[in-house]
């Protein structure tokens, strides 16, 4: 199970400045392009980064949730992935292409990342990956007391993902 929050952010370099005082660690930074394909469950997307790195990604979690339930990654060869376009876009059809520049940062475990949307929006995302159900509860509290570090609260999360958001 993984626990994601998001919030949309006005600057990126005052929360940059955040993530660097709070002593997090720069991790990388890619150029992304997400396509989302129409599915009856979920969000179904292929994630390509500049970076060479390919994920076939399935996440589940119910509506205006911030925990997935189920996420199933499955790398795959760069290579491939404009023919899998090709193939999924005649199957099943294509519901949004989002591209991005992310900024991620690892600290005391966490993921944070800086993803601004190409003619868009900017938006802080905190995430734990890999939790029990019987963590979840104590893993979200430490990410939005994490959260609270850089002034939002729950009332400002965003719950929906990009694409119930953009499509």
């Amino acid at each position: 199970m993984q626990i994601e929050i998001k919030v949309k952010i006005n600057t990126s370099s005052t929360v940059r400045q955040k993530i660097e005082s709070l002593g997090a660690k720069f991790w990388k930074k890619t150029k992304e392009t997400d396509t989302y394909f129409t599915s009856k469950r979920g969000v179904f997307k292929l994630k390509q980064a500049d970076t060479n790195e390919c994920l076939l990604i399935h996440d589940f979690r119910p509506k205006e949730s911030i925990t997935t339930a189920l996420r199933t990654e499955l790398p795959m060869e760069s290579v491939f992935s404009e023919k899998l376009i090709a193939i999924l876009e005649d199957a099943v059809g294509i519901q949004l292409v989002l591209q991005r520049e992310r900024e991620q940062y690892i600290y005391h475990g966490f993921l944070l990342a800086v993803d601004s949307i190409k003619n868009h929006d900017t938006f802080l995302e905190l995430t734990s990956d890999e939790i029990s159900e019987d963590r979840r509860d104590l893993e979200k509290q430490k990410l939005l007391d994490l959260l609270s570090q850089f002034g939002f609260s729950e009332k400002d999360l965003e719950t929906k993902s990009y694409v119930d958001m953009y499509v």
